[in-house]
């Protein structure tokens, strides 16, 4: 599965031991698509799902930079999943070098 990223949300949590906070990926439309979870330190970070049409990525808390980043600077954004191998991926498209980012 491919689909384009259009609008994303960010929470992150003050009180939660396990979990450091989400990034909601919405379509251009605001159909929701998936759901990243960040979990803090110290803490497993579970296999990668689906629940109906909304996947559900995990990282741990130290790529959350990296991820927002990408979604902040990049276009277009592509959210990839593999049912098979449970494998999600945040990608952008090929650009020129040198586009001065």
């Amino acid at each position: 599965m491919r689909q384009q990223i259009g609008k994303y949300s960010v929470t992150i949590w003050s009180f939660n031991n396990q979990i450091a906070g989400y990034i909601g990926l919405y379509t251009a439309n605001y159909k929701r698509i998936a759901q990243i979870t960040f979990y803090n330190d110290g803490h497993d970070v579970p296999k990668n799902s689906t629940s109906g049409d909304i996947v559900n990525l995990n990282f741990p808390f130290s790529k959350y930079q990296v991820v927002l980043d990408v979604l902040r600077n990049e276009d277009p954004v592509w959210l990839n999943y593999n049912d098979i191998n449970a494998l999600g991926t945040i990608s952008s498209s090929k650009e020129p070098v040198g586009e001065g980012e």
